[in-house]
């Protein structure tokens, strides 16, 4: 159905949903629309309010408090999008700028793995640096890790 875009606390939505806000946190969420009923909410957003059925009914949806956050690069510092990243046991993807996130319920020490057989890039890489782990921690402290990676070689499997 479409994606749409929230700002900051209070603020409308850039494209307007009539009877939806977004509130509570300085960072946009990402919200994505897939059928009737159905809601993807993504993002920094503490707190989406959301009157979206014909009773106006207001739905309130909290996002877990922790993140792990951070950019896929290569070696000379362009991003990576479509690079797939397992945190624990969740396996997230990076955007056309090399940034992903995940949010976590519970504060923590995770495993962190670069998932090179599930890249949606079809390029093939190999692991220059990457963290082991990686901690889930609130918005506001969480550090942004860094994964580089360079050309695979033409001798190994990806």
């Amino acid at each position: 159905m479409g994606r749409q875009e929230y700002t900051a606390a209070g603020e409308p939505p850039k494209t307007g949903i009539p009877g939806s806000r977004a509130s509570s946190g300085p960072a946009l969420a990402l919200v994505q629309f897939t059928c009737p009923g159905a809601v993807l909410i993504a993002g920094r957003q503490n707190l989406l309010q959301a009157q979206n059925d014909p009773g106006n009914r207001s739905e309130t949806y909290k996002l877990p408090k922790y993140i792990v956050r951070g950019h896929v690069q290569d070696e000379k510092g362009n991003p990576i999008g479509g690079a797939a990243i397992r945190i624990g046991q969740e396996i997230v993807y990076t955007n056309a700028d090399g940034d992903f996130f995940v949010r976590q319920k519970k504060p923590g020490v995770l495993a962190f793995e670069v998932a090179l057989p599930e890249f949606l890039n079809e390029a093939t890489f190999e692991v220059v640096s990457a963290p082991a782990t990686a901690v889930a921690a609130p918005d506001a402290t969480a550090p942004d890790l860094l994964v580089v990676l360079g050309p695979a070689s033409t001798n190994k499997p990806r």
